[in-house]
């Protein structure tokens, strides 16, 4: 049973136990006037009808005096109850009707919004009181406040990503459930719980930059290997062929077998030289140099070229001028998700589809393949998913993956991105 259901069952058990307790006191105060009456008239008591009433109503208005004493005790101890449980939690709450006027709050809530008394606070619209503003500073019009529409539909929300108002001004953010509040089956207002998580945002900005400090490290790390393995290790590779050609040249054409061998020696210091160059540009993106359509495009041909597969690749309506970030969180999804579909899709052809409208940039990489259970998948904690949903985090983005068994993927990433400045379009 519901925390709900559980305080709905113990209202009506507590109105049900004083309608029972009235019940009683007028049964029996009237039951006691019937006796008087009964046995006066049989001669039993020496009163008169006069008096007999009177000691009846006495009686009646004595019993009903007693019960409603009760009652009222018992409405003092639930709302001593309620208010000690409002004055003891930790989360702020106040409660508004339809004119978003405070009804109520606890002290908590006083605390947070740097109030002293609560007639401070009391009857005043708490939308303009403390929530007034967005989280980029402008004005927050009442008629989009997610509190005021809860007082207009009866449905309850949760948010984390406003800010509200102290007395001094200053803004913090917060995190609230607003809860309709009714009378019968009448709307009357709602009910916020909501809490200061500033230090929650500075420990989720502390950890971002932790994550972005690694990822920088991990991408100059990267572009230094790059460099080792092209300026260096293809470099003795290369030296290495020429070497072999020259010696299988002076081997005598008796030895034939000898010379084959050699040649097939050569064959694969020159295939594996390749297969080192191709790893250095992929570690080094070249984003700087070509921007993310062609350096997109040309990974896709080069990575086709070395898994044997037919990669279609499309772009259109990219903003020009995208941030170095921004491009190099695309372009290693791209990488990761190829590298993912070559691997597991069992099939040779896939489709980069890049593209830009208004305030967005998308990234899908598809294919026809095997497939896989995609909600197992984004629950996973391999390296390859959880490499993506970081990068793109880090630049408020997200990643989603559309996949049935035998029935193909889809990984799709979107990144937001202002094109209010940027007139330019770079060709796709």
């Amino acid at each position: 049973m519901s925390l709900d259901s559980r305080k709905s069952n113990h209202a009506w058990s507590g109105t049900l136990k004083s309608f029972g307790v009235g019940v009683c006191v007028f049964l029996l105060g009237s039951g006691l006037a019937v006796w008087l009456t009964v046995h006066n008239v049989h001669g039993y008591l020496a009163f008169s009808d006069d008096a007999v009433a009177a000691i009846a109503a006495a009686l009646v208005v004595l019993f009903y005096e007693r019960w409603r004493h009760h009652a009222i005790d018992k409405l003092r101890e639930s709302e001593d109850k309620l208010r000690l449980l409002l004055d003891s939690t930790a989360e702020a709450i106040y409660g508004i009707d339809l004119e978003h006027r405070c009804r109520f709050c606890n002290p908590a809530c006083l605390r947070v919004l740097g109030y002293e008394r609560i007639d401070e606070v009391l009857g005043k619209n708490m939308h303009d009181l403390m929530h007034h503003s967005r989280a980029d500073g402008t004005l927050y019009p009442v008629e989009d406040c997610r509190i005021h529409r809860v007082t207009q539909t009866g449905e309850g929300v949760h948010v984390d990503d406003e800010l509200m108002s102290r007395t001094d001004g200053t803004s913090f953010p917060v995190e609230y459930w607003s809860y309709p509040q009714r009378k019968g089956q009448e709307l009357v207002g709602a009910v916020v719980a909501f809490l200061d998580i500033t230090e929650r945002k500075l420990a989720q900005a502390a950890l971002a930059n932790v994550s972005r400090k690694l990822i920088e490290a991990h991408e100059q790390e990267s572009s230094r290997i790059a460099r080792e393995l092209h300026d260096d290790v293809v470099q003795r590779l290369v030296i290495l062929s020429l070497e072999l050609e020259g010696v299988q040249e002076d081997i005598p054409d008796a030895a034939s077998e000898l010379r084959t061998r050699i040649g097939a020696l050569g064959n694969q210091i020159r295939q594996i030289a390749d297969d080192v160059q191709l790893i250095s540009h992929e570690l080094h993106s070249k984003l700087d140099h070509l921007g993310i359509v062609e350096a997109a495009k040309n990974f896709c041909e080069e990575f086709g070229e070395r898994q044997k597969v037919e990669i279609d690749f499309q772009s259109r309506d990219l903003p020009s001028g995208l941030p170095a970030e921004l491009s190099l969180t695309l372009f290693r999804v791209l990488q990761e998700a190829l590298h993912n579909a070559a691997k597991h899709s069992g099939v040779k052809r896939f489709e980069v589809r890049l593209w830009g409208s208004t305030g967005e940039i998308y990234l899908s990489i598809s294919d026809l393949g095997a497939g896989f259970d995609a909600e197992t998948a984004m629950k996973s904690t391999g390296l390859g998913l959880t490499s993506m949903r970081e990068r793109l985090r880090l630049v408020d983005g997200e990643l989603s993956i559309k996949s049935q068994t035998r029935g193909g993927t889809t990984i799709h990433a979107r990144v937001p991105f202002d094109t209010s400045s940027d007139s330019a379009r770079a060709a796709g």
